[in-house]
C-alpha cells in the first residue's frame, strides 16, 4: 500500500511542501473502509470452517463500541496485568438480535506484541489437522490448539517485550473467538464497558482504527506502551480526547486506564461480562442451588442430597441427575424445575473439567445422563429448546462476578496508580519524640482493594514502593524505612469471593517478592527473592472482609550493627529465611470508604548456625475523603511495630498519622 493510501496525513503535508510534485502513485485508487478494513484477513467458522462472510465495515454497520477487560491470568507472563481490546458492535446478524443473543460476528480489536515467528497464529492453528489418534478437542467440540506451557519461550518473550523487541500489531477477530480464547483456553474473564460516544466520535473512531490498521506499527514496552495503553491512545484520538490521547504514568496496567476512563465519564459497565469457564461453572451451580431449593418443597419425595449434585466423583453426580430424572417421572409438576437443573448440568460440570488430560473434551458421565433425560420422551418438550436461555437471564440479575457491584457508588473510581503520602506522628517509645513520614508507589493494589477497578479483589500488587520516617528531634536521623522492588500476592478466586482452605472448594494461594528490604539505624533486613503460600481462613463476598495465613521461605541478608552509630562497620549475614505471617481486613461500610488492614509478620533467618528473629506489626485503618483537583484523597493512620531479636533484643515503633493523594 503507497503513501497516499497508508497516511494520508503525511502525504498531505509533503504535498503541502512540494505543491508542484507529481507521482504516479497519485491517481491510485485508495480502497474505502468498507474494502480496506478487512481485506487482508478471513474469517472461520469453527464447525463448518467455511469463510464467516462478516459483511462491510462502515458508518451504517457499526452500532457502537465496547471495551472488553481480559482479567489477569497465569499462563505466561504477559497475562500478569492483564489486557484490553474494542468490541466494534455490528448490524450484520439480524438472527442473533432477534434472538437475544450477543453477536458471535461482531469484530475485535486489540494492538499486539508481534510474536508470531515464536509461535503459529490462531489462524494458522485453526486450519492444522489435528492427529486423529490424539483427543485434542475442546469442550465446545472445536479443534484447538494445545495449551502447553514453555516456560524458556515465555521468559524470552518477557525480556524481549521489556526491552522493546517487539512491534506492536493491528489484530481483528471474532467475538466468538475471543470469548473462547480468553474464557475457555485461558480461564480468563471479559469484563465489559459501553463506550459512550457521540454520533461524530464514532465516526471519527471508526476512521482513526482504519488509519491504525493500515499504518500502525510502533515499538512494544510492557510497562508503559503497552497493548492496552496503545488502544486507548488510538481511542483517545479518535474521540478528539487530548488528554485520554496522551495519559502516561511511567507504568500503564490495563485496569488504571479502565480507571480513567470511567472518572472521564467515557464508560459504563455491562453485566453481566463474559466469563471464564469456571466462573460459568460456578453461576450454574449457584442457579442450580436455588432451583433447587424450589424443588425440595415436596418432602414427601426422597430427594439426592445437594452435596451429591456437586460431589468431586462423576459417578455420583450422575446419579443424583439419574434420581431427578425418575422424580420427574413420578410427579409432572416437578419436571419444569428438574428440566432447567438438567439445562445447567453441562455448565456445572465445567467445573470438574481437567485442562491437563490428553483428552480435552469427552462428554462426562453426569453431562451424558442429563442429556439423555432432557432428550427422553419423558422432559422433551416444546420448552427444552428454549429454556437455555433461562440460564444466562437468570445470572444476569442474580450471579455477577466479584469485579461486577450491581451498585455504580460502590468503590474508588481510583487505582494506586503514582500514588504518595504524608505525615506526621509520635515513636512509641517516647510520646514526645515527633516524626515524620513519607512514601509512595509506582503502583499498588491491597487484596480488597478500595478500587472499583482493582485488578482482581483477592490480588495483592506492588511495585517500586518506598517509605521513610524521620526523627526532626535528631537531626532529621532515619527512624525506619522500607522499598520494595515487586511484590505479587494472589488467590484463584470464585464467583464472589475465595473459600476458606478448608472448605470443600477451598484452595491456597501463592505469593512472590523481589527486591525488599526495611530497616532502622540499626539493622537492615533485605530479601533478594522470596515466595510464599496463602491460606484463606475466612472472606466474605467480593473480599471486603478475609483473614488470612502465610508461610514462605525467601533467600536474603541482614545486617546487624553493636549500635545506632555504628551500621556501616556491622557485618552481613544472610541465607535461607522462613517466614510466616497473618494478614486481615474489615471494610466498614458498604461504599468502602473506610476500612482496617492489619498484619503480623515472623521472620527467622539462618546463617552459620545463627539465627536472627525479625517480628513485624502493623494497624492501618484508611478513609477516603474524596476526589478534588484530579485526585483522590484518603487519611490513613497507622501504628507500626518491629521487633529484632539476635544476640540482643531491639525493639521500635510508632504512631503516625498521613494524607494519601492518588493521582489516578
Amino acid at each position: 500500500m503507497n503513501l497516499k493510501c497508508r497516511a494520508p496525513d503525511k502525504y498531505a503535508f509533503f504535498q503541502k511542501l512540494f505543491p508542484d510534485f507529481r507521482s504516479a502513485l497519485d491517481d491510485r485508487h485508495c480502497p474505502s473502509i468498507d474494502q480496506g478494513f478487512l481485506d487482508d484477513v478471513e474469517f472461520l467458522d469453527p464447525l463448518s470452517h467455511e469463510v464467516i462472510n462478516i459483511g462491510p465495515i462502515n458508518y451504517d454497520t457499526v452500532e457502537g463500541f465496547e471495551l472488553l477487560y481480559a482479567t489477569p491470568g497465569v499462563q505466561d507472563a504477559s497475562e500478569v496485568a492483564g489486557h484490553i481490546l474494542l468490541r466494534m458492535r455490528l448490524r450484520n446478524n439480524p438472527l442473533a438480535r432477534e434472538m437475544g443473543l450477543e453477536n458471535p460476528h461482531d469484530i475485535v480489536v486489540a494492538f499486539l506484541a508481534d510474536t508470531s515467528e515464536e509461535q503459529k497464529s490462531l489462524e494458522e492453528t485453526a486450519r492444522m489437522r489435528l492427529d486423529p489418534y490424539r483427543c485434542e478437542t475442546q469442550v465446545d467440540g472445536n479443534e484447538a490448539p494445545r495449551q502447553d506451557f514453555h516456560p524458556i519461550t515465555a521468559a524470552v518473550q518477557a525480556l524481549k517485550g521489556l526491552a522493546g523487541g517487539y512491534l506492536t500489531v493491528f489484530d481483528r477477530t471474532t467475538l466468538f473467538a475471543t470469548i473462547r480464547r480468553y474464557t475457555l483456553d485461558e480461564d480468563r474473564t471479559l469484563l465489559r464497558y459501553r463506550l459512550k460516544l457521540t454520533e461524530l466520535q464514532k465516526r471519527s473512531l471508526l476512521d482513526r482504527l482504519f488509519l491504525a490498521r493500515k499504518s500502525y506499527k510502533q515499538e512494544y514496552y510492557f510497562f508503559d506502551r503497552n497493548c492496552a495503553s496503545v488502544l486507548v491512545q488510538i481511542i483517545g484520538e479518535g474521540i478528539g480526547d487530548a488528554e485520554v490521547a496522551s495519559f502516561s504514568a511511567g507504568v500503564m496496567p490495563p485496569n488504571a486506564l479502565i480507571a480513567m476512563l470511567s472518572r472521564r465519564n467515557l464508560i459504563e459497565e455491562v453485566h453481566p461480562g463474559f466469563y471464564s469457564y469456571k466462573l460459568e461453572a460456578q453461576a450454574a451451580q449457584e442457579a442450580i442451588k436455588k432451583l433447587y431449593q424450589v424443588a425440595l418443597r415436596r418432602p414427601d419425595l426422597v430427594w439426592p442430597t445437594e452435596a451429591e449434585l456437586f460431589d468431586a466423583a462423576a459417578a455420583v453426580r450422575s446419579r443424583a441427575y439419574f434420581h431427578l430424572a425418575l422424580i420427574a417421572k413420578h410427579d409432572p409438576s416437578l419436571s419444569a424445575a428438574i428440566k432447567q437443573i438438567l439445562l445447567l448440568a453441562p455448565k456445572a460440570e465445567l467445573h470438574h473439567l481437567d485442562k491437563k488430560t490428553a483428552c480435552l473434551n469427552y462428554t462426562s458421565l453426569p453431562t451424558a445422563t442429563a442429556r439423555m433425560a432432557l432428550k427422553s420422551e419423558l422432559l422433551a418438550s416444546a420448552e427444552a429448546s428454549v429454556a437455555s436461555s433461562i440460564w444466562r437471564a437468570g445470572r444476569s440479575r442474580s450471579h455477577l462476578s466479584s469485579l461486577e457491584h450491581p451498585d455504580p457508588s460502590v468503590g474508588s473510581p481510583s487505582v494506586r496508580l503514582a500514588s504518595f503520602y504524608y505525615g506526621l506522628g509520635v515513636s512509641d517509645s517516647s510520646h514526645t519524640r515527633p516524626l515524620m513520614t513519607a512514601g509512595g508507589s509506582l503502583y499498588a493494589q491491597n487484596m480488597g482493594s478500595m478500587s472499583r477497578y482493582s485488578m482482581q479483589r483477592a490480588t495483592a500488587v506492588r511495585f517500586l514502593a518506598g517509605e521513610v520516617t524521620i526523627d526532626p528531634s535528631r537531626q532529621d536521623q532515619i527512624e525506619s524505612w522500607r522499598l520494595s522492588g515487586i511484590s505479587l500476592r494472589k488467590f484463584k478466586e470464585r464467583l464472589q469471593g475465595v473459600p476458606p482452605f478448608l472448605s470443600r472448594d477451598g484452595s491456597y494461594g501463592f505469593g512472590l517478592a523481589a527486591l525488599e528490604a526495611q530497616g532502622d539505624p540499626t539493622a537492615i533486613d533485605s530479601t533478594i527473592f522470596g515466595g510464599e503460600l496463602l491460606f484463606n481462613l475466612a472472606s466474605s463476598e467480593y473480599h471486603d472482609h478475609f483473614l488470612l495465613l502465610s508461610t514462605g521461605s525467601g533467600i536474603g541478608t541482614v545486617w546487624e550493627a553493636d549500635s545506632e552509630r555504628t551500621l556501616m562497620q556491622s557485618r552481613g549475614r544472610g541465607g535461607l529465611s522462613f517466614s510466616s505471617g497473618l494478614e486481615g481486613l474489615w471494610t466498614f461500610d458498604r461504599r468502602r470508604h473506610w476500612q482496617l488492614r492489619g498484619e503480623l509478620a515472623y521472620k527467622r533467618t539462618f546463617r552459620d548456625q545463627q539465627a536472627i528473629d525479625i517480628s513485624t506489626g502493623r494497624i492501618e485503618i484508611v478513609a477516603r475523603l474524596g476526589q478534588g483537583n484530579d485526585h483522590e484523597w484518603r487519611a490513613r493512620f497507622i501504628f507500626d511495630s518491629r521487633w529484632r531479636r539476635s544476640q540482643k533484643v531491639n525493639q521500635r515503633g510508632s504512631y503516625l498519622l498521613a494524607l494519601d493523594i492518588n493521582d489516578w
